[in-house]
């Protein structure tokens, strides 16, 4: 609301074509192709000139109204300055819009890296978790064999006590007691 903007008026709005030419709305659109629609009375014209010779023409409005679908206003020059730009005009443009794409560029692969980057760090989260079960198998297996190789050794030395118990030998598992003074 309360901006100046330039308007290409197109023609009449067709939509009410039951309303006489003189109360039939001109239209037009913004550079931003933004719908504007102006009301045929002198004070919304500007002039004492005819709708019919604004077609095609540009002209600078003032808004003082936003519709849901258009805008409206009233007509502040019927023939506007056109816009003067410097001469090196479009080359800064072409900078911006170079410039506009390099960062584009840059925050692509940045999100290229990072995609890339949480990938093998999820594969590798993957590949240790499928290890993780192997490393598991391998540290039960080892329990068993401990478990099988104890069980061994228990038997044998049950078996050794045994075979010494059968033929009536004593082992004395106590540490010998020295009496007196030793000798060396």
């Amino acid at each position: 609301m309360d901006t100046e903007q330039l308007v290409w008026i197109i023609g009449f709005d067709d939509r009410k074509t039951k309303l006489a030419d003189s109360e039939k709305q001109l239209m037009g659109h913004t550079k931003q192709y933004t719908k504007v629609v102006l009301t045929q009375s002198a004070d919304i014209l500007g002039s004492e000139q005819p709708a019919q010779a604004l077609i095609g023409k540009c002209v600078k409005i003032k808004v003082t109204g936003t519709h849901k679908w258009h805008i409206s206003g009233y007509i502040i020059d019927a023939c506007p300055k056109p816009v003067e730009v410097s001469p090196d005009y479009f080359e800064k443009l072409d900078r911006e819009r170079k410039e506009k794409l390099r960062k584009e560029l840059q925050d692509d692969l940045a999100a290229q890296k990072r995609k890339e980057l949480e990938r093998k760090l999820l594969i590798e989260q993957q590949t240790l978790a499928a290890t993780k079960p192997d490393q598991t198998k391998a540290d039960e297996i080892m329990r068993k064999a401990f478990m099988v190789h104890f069980a061994g050794i228990l038997v044998m030395g049950v078996g050794v006590y045994l075979v010494l118990k059968f033929l009536d030998i004593k082992i004395d598992l106590a540490p010998p007691r020295h009496q007196g003074i030793h000798q060396f």
